[in-house]
């Protein structure tokens, strides 16, 4: 709970309070080249799985995602962009991943 507040205090400072979720977001969902293109409490996912780059936080669950993402088993836990807005130009589409700390699917955002 500490962990979530504390994360969300420095997102939303180093975002100007903004979600940085979706398509150019810097906290889950945008392209990056390297991890300083993403905020601090991100990363930058790069290969075949993640055409043109995905910024990403780690995650334990859904609980630990910004608005918009969701927690998968992939990479040892990561928020990916929730289906609403997925960077279709890069190959992105809806696709079903095992659920983070939940068990089932969830969908989000990734290559098929």
């Amino acid at each position: 709970m500490l962990r979530n507040m504390l994360m969300g205090l420095v997102v939303a400072l180093a975002a100007g309070c903004s979600s940085g979720v979706g398509n150019d977001g810097a906290e889950v969902g945008g392209s990056c080249v390297v991890s300083s293109d993403c905020t601090v409490l991100s990363r930058c996912l790069t290969g075949p799985r993640w055409p043109g780059g995905h910024c990403a936080w780690s995650c334990d669950s859904t609980a630990d995602c910004p608005d918009g993402s969701v927690c998968v088993e992939s990479d040892g836990g990561i928020c990916v962009v929730d289906c609403n807005e997925c960077r279709t130009d890069d190959g992105y589409a809806c696709v079903d991943y095992p659920a983070r700390g939940a068990g089932g699917t969830v969908r989000g955002c990734g290559v098929p």
